[in-house]
């Protein structure tokens, strides 16, 4: 998760509202964020909000945004030693 104060309180905004079944709420909090500090978790909550409405080309638009993220983010694999 985000290690900004701000986004992390977003995100537990996001959560308690898909707990509660309020896809459309969660989406907007996610939606309200700048487009550039929004994260990768903020496309996946996204995502998975699009999912839940039935807005499957919005859900992979976000789902591209947050796999092209977590390829900045992510380590790259060590080289294996022979």
């Amino acid at each position: 998760m985000s290690g900004d104060e701000p986004m992390r309180e977003r995100h537990v905004i996001c959560l308690s509202a898909l707990e509660g079944g309020d896809f459309a709420f969660a989406e907007r909090i996610v939606d309200d964020t700048e487009a550039d500090r929004r994260d990768r978790w903020s496309y996946r909550i996204r995502e998975f909000c699009c999912k839940k409405i039935g807005r499957l080309d919005e859900a992979a638009k976000a789902k591209a945004a947050a796999v092209e993220l977590e390829a900045r983010v992510s380590p790259r694999p060590l080289p294996s030693s022979t």
